[in-house]
């Protein structure tokens, strides 16, 4: 009861404080987690971290991710299609939430994304140069294996090595034939690929992988 309480104070909330920002809306689908589909028009706000639903009323409704699956939608501006799933993550004080991550990559090991803190991607998206090299930036990426995350820049220490110690001859050759740094964010996302390649040989996802200018 109390969890259901304090769910609805937390939607109530975020449609208060979502009346004061504007909202962009794009064709999508949420799946709730009880794998109920909700189809329309959707915006998802990260300051609050709820995705939003209007329905042919105009009526508006806010799901937390302790609510969803997933959702997606088509990212008029990037020209790309969104998804988003809700997953389990330890914060600072050591208490596990629900949050919506945005997966960039799936695979043996995947790779997800999500909104830094104070900042406005908004104006970012509008104010960047062609690549977007500001908007990527503007991301925490994470590596998911096993139901744990992993930190981009821990790529090195904690992850590479696992991968060597899989395809030691493999890993390394292509390291060195791409001229890759461990330490450098898309090369790190390039070596993944390449791993989830050699674990599954239906995998292919270079070209999305490639497509993100990440530091």
């Amino acid at each position: 009861m109390k969890v259901l309480c304090c769910t609805i104070i937390v939607l109530v909330s975020s449609l208060s404080l979502l009346a004061k920002d504007k909202i962009n809306w794009s064709e999508g689908r949420i799946i709730l987690e009880d794998n109920r589909e909700i189809s329309g028009v959707v915006s998802y706000n990260y300051k609050h971290g709820v995705i939003l639903h209007k329905n042919e009323e105009g009526i508006t409704k806010a799901f937390s991710a302790a609510q969803v699956s997933y959702f997606e939608y088509f990212d008029e501006l990037m020209q790309v299609p969104r998804r988003y799933i809700a997953l389990p993550f330890k914060t600072d004080d050591n208490y596990k939430n629900e949050v919506f991550f945005e997966l960039i990559m799936d695979g043996e090991i995947a790779v997800f994304r999500k909104e830094k803190k104070n900042i406005n991607l908004d104006f970012i998206r509008q104010h960047d140069n062609q690549n977007f090299t500001r908007y990527h930036a503007s991301f925490d990426y994470f590596f998911f294996q096993e139901g744990s995350f992993i930190p981009l820049k821990q790529f090195p220490t904690k992850l590479l090595p696992k991968l060597k110690e899989a395809f030691p001859s493999q890993i390394d050759a292509f390291i060195d034939e791409n001229v890759l740094s461990v330490d450098h964010g898309i090369h790190a996302i390039l070596i993944i690929d390449f791993y989830n390649s050699l674990i599954d040989a239906t995998y292919d996802n270079v070209q999305v992988a490639q497509s993100f200018n990440v530091k």
